[in-house]
């Protein structure tokens, strides 16, 4: 039989809102070291005209069944002028380079090593500082019932068997503020810039070609979805 506890007020002013107050400094504190360590890596408008046209081709490839037949062949000549005059343009411009240059990798994987760091050690750190400051606190309860399976997750340096699983420790209470707030400080402090973005993408596209979404337009046989939609909507 589980027995209720009563926390005392004062674990709420120097254990509970500490621990978040603290786990709000550790986050702003990582986004500025992240600042500091992240190097800024600038696309080249040819990837950046890349992206933009494997969107288009990928877009009229899903969406093709829900517009016009006429509309549809329209796009893709316009889309194969375009994929035509960009191998154009990256012909010549590679008849002119004398020399491949290479990215420097060695920079790339240092640059990931520091933010990983700059992104985890402090986590770890403060960890250990809030186990070691705040050890054997009970902090607050879920106020939902909860199954075995949470007690040791929940009640990390805390050994009771008579203690109801909802209840959370100082050590739990930290690292749960660090996964919980983790987006929500994310929204106020983290900023992606468009190189950024264009890098995901360029990332995300980097399995297909230009000429294999190409190749894929040029076999679609065509057929309009829509077609009967008006008798199906009126029956």
């Amino acid at each position: 039989m589980f027995k209720d506890l009563l926390l005392d007020s004062h674990i709420r002013t120097w254990v509970f809102l500490p621990i978040v107050l603290f786990t709000f400094l550790v986050e702003f504190l990582t986004h500025n070291a992240l600042r500091c360590f992240k190097t800024s890596s600038k696309s080249s408008i040819s990837d950046i005209k890349k992206i933009h046209l494997k969107n288009k081709l990928a877009a009229l490839e899903i969406n093709y069944q829900y517009i016009p037949e006429k509309a549809f062949e329209n796009r893709r000549q316009f889309l194969k002028k375009q994929i035509e005059l960009m191998n154009t343009q990256h012909c010549s411009f590679q008849s002119k380079k004398t020399q491949p240059v290479l990215p420097d990798q060695g920079e790339q994987y240092i640059s990931l090593i520091r933010e990983h760091s700059a992104n985890h050690l402090p986590m770890i750190l403060a960890g250990a500082w809030v186990s070691y400051i705040f050890s054997g606190f009970i902090c607050t309860k879920i106020p939902i019932p909860l199954t075995f399976a949470f007690k040791q997750m929940l009640q990390k340096n805390i050994d009771l068997s008579n203690l109801q699983p909802s209840w959370v420790s100082s050590h739990s209470w930290y690292f749960l503020n660090v996964f919980g707030f983790r987006n929500v400080l994310n929204m106020f402090f983290y900023e992606q810039t468009n190189t950024e973005l264009n890098n995901t993408c360029l990332l995300n596209f980097k399995g297909e070609s230009i000429t294999e979404y190409s190749n894929k337009l040029n076999i679609i046989s065509y057929k309009f979805y829509l077609a009967n939609s008006c008798d199906e909507i009126i029956v």
